[in-house]
């Protein structure tokens, strides 16, 4: 090897300005082709992250969305028992009163001492107040004699209810 000439020189500076052209190239490429590649990746994995965050959301929901039904349910049920304590005190009240009522016009009835006008009205106020009974609580006409006598039946249907209220706390 010896001497080169000026043009064996800018021919090999030609060539190797093409070849260093070629690896920039060549870089560059592979530099635009790795940040694809990164975007991508960093695509995928943020894609993956609000999928499972959607799902994680989904199942939260369904959980909360679930005890609110639950609450709601539990909440109305203790309405309707409420409710119904609070019917029963009613229609208990209105058994005493019916009750003492009867037992009173019974031992007004008993007295002998009792005039021939209050009699009849004590027995029209029991015909009145079976009536009531009968209309109110559906019982039958004939199951209930208030006036001759069959007060028994409903004293025990009476005493029946009383204990029904008494088991459940009323």
């Amino acid at each position: 090897m010896g001497k080169i000439t000026q043009q064996e020189y800018d021919t090999q500076m030609s060539a190797n300005k093409a070849q260093i052209q070629a690896i920039i190239n060549q870089t560059g490429k592979l530099t635009l082709a790795q940040k694809a590649s990164a975007v991508a990746s960093k695509a995928a994995g943020v894609a993956m992250n609000v999928a499972f965050n959607m799902g994680i959301m989904l199942v939260i929901n369904a959980i909360i969305t679930g005890i609110s039904t639950l609450v709601n349910s539990e909440k109305e049920l203790i309405d309707k028992a409420n409710e119904s304590a609070s019917s029963l005190r009613e229609q208990n009240q209105g058994i005493t009163e019916y009750k003492d009522k009867i037992t009173e016009l019974k031992d007004a009835l008993a007295d002998e001492t009792i005039s021939e006008e209050d009699a009849y009205n004590a027995r029209k106020q029991l015909v009145e107040i079976q009536d009531e009974i009968v209309s109110k609580y559906g019982l039958q006409k004939d199951s209930i004699d208030l006036v001759n006598g069959s007060l028994h039946i409903l004293i025990k249907s009476f005493l029946y209810v009383y204990s029904l209220l008494y088991e459940v706390g009323i």
